[in-house]
């Protein structure tokens, strides 16, 4: 297995994402967090969950990385939300591949895992944000099409991350994948960026891991138009 990270402050005044991976005899841990922006400590928060993470999962003999993953994640957000008062968060999106080529995933908020296979692209994980209540609660006919389009100016605002002391909505999952699969774990600002259709056709274009990192992020570079995000990704190839 190879892997590649890359990162992007975008027109932001701040990095406040963070990633990070650890290659162990069994396989590839690897994390994204995005701290929320606005909040006066999303930067800091991100980084602190990184670094915890990666010192847990290096330091454990994981057999159940779901059960390992949440576990640290809750003890995680009662310590972030006591330090920092509730006072800011961040996503957390976490995946681990081992040598059989299993994958497992473990997600808050809205940073996104996706597979890239034969048969094309997938999005592994659900947004944990006031659009996915509001597009529940439109399609089963509990607001009106004019409510939804007001409460979506908010839409954007996460229902459950790190650091608000208590853990409403969590997605998890396995899956057994193929050696010419890639996974990718990134931060909403690549998403929003560029169409997630055209992740596959960069991710597959050739040339390797490392190009098609340099080429998903270039596209997000060029953009001149409109204001970027932070940006954080990372491409993992299974069979490389």
């Amino acid at each position: 297995m190879e892997y590649t990270i890359r990162s992007f402050k975008g027109t932001r005044t701040e990095q406040q994402d963070r990633a990070a991976v650890i290659v162990k005899e069994n396989g590839i841990f690897a994390v994204v967090c995005d701290g929320m922006g606005g909040c006066e400590n999303g930067g800091t928060i991100s980084r602190v969950a990184v670094e915890e993470l990666c010192f847990r999962f290096e330091h454990s003999v994981c057999s159940d990385f779901i059960g390992f993953m949440s576990k640290e994640a809750a003890d995680l957000d009662k310590k972030i939300g006591r330090i920092y008062r509730r006072r800011g968060g961040t996503t957390l999106l976490a995946a681990f591949v081992d040598n059989s080529g299993k994958l497992s995933w473990f997600s808050l908020g809205d940073s996104r895992l996706y597979l890239y296979g034969k048969d094309g692209a997938e999005q592994l994980t659900e947004d944990h944000n006031y659009f996915a209540k509001l597009n529940k609660m439109l399609a089963e006919g509990r607001i009106t099409e004019e409510t939804y389009r007001r409460e979506a100016q908010r839409g954007h605002a996460l229902t459950s991350f790190l650091g608000v002391n208590g853990l409403s909505l969590c997605c998890t999952g396995e899956r057994q994948i193929e050696h010419t699969d890639v996974v990718l774990l990134t931060s909403d600002g690549l998403y929003k960026a560029i169409r997630p259709e055209s992740f596959c056709e960069i991710v597959r274009s050739g040339g390797g891991l490392e190009s098609a990192a340099d080429n998903m992020l270039g596209s997000v570079c060029k953009i001149k138009d409109r204001a970027i995000d932070n940006t954080t990704f990372i491409l993992i190839g299974i069979g490389v």
